[in-house]
């Protein structure tokens, strides 16, 4: 997996982006209702969270708590790494190579994801207009990121 660089006029610092930290409860709450459990029960939908903490998405070891008494709080990095691997589950595909990309690009892809977050809605983007046959059209503008990942097969 290679990041690429791209030139921004917004900078990027800490203080722009919304400093969380959610208890597991609470940021398994903000990613159901971000539509990320569909389909399956909660239980299922927290084992899973559950186990790609083991993986080491989103926490690195050295985030992880000591013992009982000291819960591990998600971030907003630790949300988006978290979105990032969800979306890849709900295309049917989340190889390990990718998690360990995930994890081995972790501090390129945090500044990724806050540079996105302070370019969203200043503009930036082509807007597209969006067709689906029978159906109105709509339009879409902005940016994203593109992990370009590949499927073959």
């Amino acid at each position: 997996m290679k990041i690429a660089h791209l030139p921004t006029t917004a900078r990027v610092t800490s203080e722009l982006v919304p400093d969380v930290q959610l208890t597991h409860g609470r940021a398994v709450w903000v990613l159901t209702a971000m539509g990320f459990s569909a389909g399956v029960t909660p239980i299922t939908f927290n084992h899973y969270i559950k186990s790609l903490r083991v993986l080491g998405i989103p926490f690195a070891r050295s985030e992880m708590g000591t013992g009982v008494g000291r819960p591990v709080r998600y971030s907003f990095n630790h949300l988006m790494e978290l979105c990032v691997a969800l979306t890849l589950r709900v295309y049917g595909a989340l190889p390990d190579p990718v998690l360990v990309g995930l994890i081995d690009y972790r501090q390129e892809l945090y500044k990724l994801y806050r540079r996105a977050y302070i370019e969203y809605a200043t503009g930036l983007g082509t807007p597209v207009v969006v067709t689906a046959s029978h159906r109105a059209s709509f339009e879409m503008s902005g940016v994203y990121l593109d992990l370009r990942i590949r499927f073959g097969g």
